[in-house]
């Protein structure tokens, strides 16, 4: 079917799959409940002392936490990504409220945006949250103790959320009914005040850096693994001679979706809103199209 024939005013749910779920939120929540079990089957014990409690901890926290004197061992810039796939093996409650939160405005953001773009601002989020509560911790002489949890990603998911949609109705904390603008206005400010208070063991500081990336997004666009992952749209076979470009139907499926995906956005909120990704993406459509006449 044609583009000019797609109804783009309809989005179809993901609805219940037997399948590996196509869309990249479910798969992001898929990698933490696989890697939390990951924690469950390695986790230990560390004895408390006369003022401390006992700490549970895994094997894979001990590799994959980011440390907040990481830049002092540089190999282990990883953790910068890898913290954000970990919760606490203390409160299931972290890893199910996360995962709650993105599964709830993941599905629609990444609707808007695209798979590629929303998979890549989601890691960036969450690499730009872990440098800035690392920059915060070294300047203010914090613990050299450690970070894990996707609240960083999550909190820019949630801004950017109530940015596209700030009068969508939202239970906050799953309980009281708010529009999203208030509800994010009131995680801001609670994030803010345990910032400065620096008080219990939640890192805020990693929630305004998620928080400031989604709004860097909203207003620039800024998201360079987006787009570079919307370039990846084909398989290049190397080979001497004439270059040969090898499509798959999987791909062209992908292809023809965001496309689709595109167009839609351009019908609902004009050629204005489309990131340099996007009309990069439009342009080599075009130029394919040509090529075929």
């Amino acid at each position: 079917m044609g583009y000019e024939n797609r109804d783009y005013a309809q989005y179809e749910g993901q609805g219940v799959q037997l399948s590996m779920p196509q869309s990249v939120t479910m798969r992001l929540v898929m990698v933490n409940v696989a890697v939390y079990l990951l924690q469950m089957f390695t986790q230990y014990q560390i004895p408390g002392g006369p003022t401390s409690p006992p700490m549970v901890t895994s094997t894979i926290d001990q590799y994959f936490a980011l440390s907040a004197n990481w830049f002092q061992q540089p190999w282990k810039a990883y953790q910068l990504l890898s913290y954000g796939f970990l919760h606490s093996l203390a409160d299931i409650g972290h890893i199910l409220v996360n995962m709650v939160v993105l599964w709830m405005f993941g599905r629609e953001l990444e609707n808007r945006y695209g798979s590629k773009q929303f998979l890549g601002l989601y890691l960036t989020a969450i690499v730009f949250a872990g440098l800035g509560w690392s920059i915060i911790e070294a300047a203010y002489g914090g613990p050299a103790g450690g970070m894990l949890g996707a609240s960083g990603g999550i909190a820019a998911l949630f801004l950017l959320y109530a940015l596209n949609w700030p009068y969508r109705k939202v239970l906050f904390m799953l309980v009281i009914p708010m529009p999203m603008w208030l509800a994010a206005g009131i995680a801001l400010f609670y994030d803010a005040m345990g910032a400065v208070n620096r008080s219990g063991n939640v890192a805020f500081t990693a929630h305004l850096s998620g928080t400031l990336f989604g709004f860097l997004f909203y207003k620039t666009g800024f998201n360079p693994l987006g787009n570079f992952l919307s370039g990846l749209s084909t398989t290049q076979l190397p080979r001497r001679g004439p270059k040969l470009r090898v499509h798959s139907p999987e791909e062209e499926e992908e292809r023809e979706n965001e496309i689709d995906r595109i167009l839609r956005k351009v019908s609902a909120s004009g050629q204005g809103s489309l990131t340099r990704g996007e009309r990069r993406t439009l342009e080599k459509e075009s130029q394919r199209i040509k090529d075929r006449r």
